[in-house]
């Protein structure tokens, strides 16, 4: 919608030529939001529950050469 914005983390793939493939990275239900999803955890929960189920897919993503767009709420 016109005059709408959102905050987004943007993960620029390091090494890759341009133009890059662009992906948005959308996240669950949850307390904390995007940051699991492009690796940055702040707890030893949320470290186990990343790994548990390789949430940080953002970050995966832009390591394999896709810009990703993750929403931050």
């Amino acid at each position: 919608m016109p005059g709408e914005y959102r905050p987004v983390y943007v993960l620029i793939p390091d090494g890759v030529a341009p133009p890059h493939r662009p992906v948005i990275a959308l996240h669950g239900h949850g307390a904390w939001g995007a940051r699991p999803l492009i690796g940055e955890t702040e707890t030893p929960v949320e470290d186990e529950f990343v790994a548990m189920l390789n949430y940080d897919y953002a970050r995966q993503l832009a390591l394999r050469g896709y810009l990703v767009f993750a929403p931050v709420l």
